[in-house]
């Protein structure tokens, strides 16, 4: 066996072992009035201090063998960290058919006491409708591998041009609960952390999150000076 096919396999073989298997809950800015969204829904640019940004929930199943993966319910929060150049409050939103048969709202609150409101619910609840969590559930299993859940919103209270950005991401609660079934290689997991054969928790993460932010003054002025150099060399031609 010559090198070149020694390491193709070889790279092969790690890729295959390294494969994620897993439920990955994403959040994703959807384009709307007084902001602009790009980097996949990732990254979003507000232009007025008043906009409401929608943002979806995207559920992601990954297995390793060819059985199909499915999902039926799926439990959380969404959280906010606030950065110094955009601030405001999440707000509650809807659920998406047919992940709409909810059996819990999430509570809405200053959970981490910066001042503005957090989708998150109460993280070491005595049950698990006691815990506020946001929860999506379909009747039955639905068989695939990519599913909107639903979404919610973030009301932005102020602007300014310097600073951090403000970054929002699904949250896992810290709890151990059990309402979440999906599957993974045709093998049915639950929310439960530990103490059974079906536990799934450690299977469940988040996307990577949604960045808001504003550019400073000066490279506004140098996009300007940018689109200005452009028309004139548009009109000499």
């Amino acid at each position: 066996m010559n090198l070149k096919i020694a390491s193709f396999f070889a790279v092969a073989a790690l890729a295959a072992s390294s494969a994620f298997a897993g439920l990955v809950i994403d959040v994703i800015a959807v384009a709307g009035d007084g902001y602009s969204v790009s980097d996949n829904g990732k990254s979003v640019m507000p232009t007025t201090s008043n906009a409401v940004i929608t943002l979806k929930i995207v559920a992601t199943l990954s297995g390793t063998s060819d059985a199909a993966e499915k999902l039926q319910t799926i439990f959380g929060g969404f959280s906010q960290t606030i950065g110094t150049q955009v601030t405001g409050n999440l707000v509650n939103g809807a659920f998406e058919s047919p992940f709409d048969q909810s059996i819990a709202a999430v509570s809405a609150s200053d959970t981490d006491g910066d001042g503005y409101i957090d989708l998150i619910g109460n993280q070491s609840p005595t049950a698990i409708n006691g815990g506020g969590y946001w929860i999506a559930r379909a009747a039955t299993a639905q068989i695939g591998n990519s599913f909107t859940l639903g979404t919610f919103y973030y009301e932005i209270e102020s602007l300014h041009y310097s600073g951090l950005c403000t970054s929002i991401n699904y949250v896992l609660p810290a709890a151990i609960v059990t309402a979440a079934t999906f599957y993974i290689d045709g093998i049915v997991k639950t929310g439960q952390a530990s103490g059974s054969t079906t536990s799934g928790y450690s299977l469940i993460s988040a996307g990577t999150p949604v960045v808001i932010g504003v550019p400073e003054p000066s490279s506004l002025a140098l996009l300007g000076l940018g689109g200005l150099a452009l028309l004139a060399v548009h009109r000499r031609k």
